[in-house]
């Protein structure tokens, strides 16, 4: 995330969105949902910490946060289902 949070919002959270779903696919098994719940959360925290460097003072609230990630369907991992 670091290397992008001079770009643009849309760039910055398709490229985040990537990485997470990344993320999730390579780590996500069953028995792994608290880990991924709390990378989610840890990568939310990120990100608003970023948006809200980019200026001098706090552009962002967490319902602002809340509506950024709506808008660009970030969306928190989901449970795997188990192979018969």
């Amino acid at each position: 995330m670091k290397t992008h949070r001079h770009d643009p919002l849309p760039m910055l959270i398709s490229a985040m969105i990537r990485k997470v779903r990344g993320h999730y696919n390579y780590f996500r098994v069953i028995g792994s949902m608290t880990s991924l719940w709390i990378f989610y959360r840890e990568v939310v925290k990120l990100l608003y910490k970023w948006l809200n460097r980019r200026s001098q003072r706090r552009s962002l609230m967490w319902e602002g946060i809340q509506r950024v990630l709506k808008a660009y369907a970030f969306s928190a991992p989901n449970q795997t289902r188990r192979a018969v």
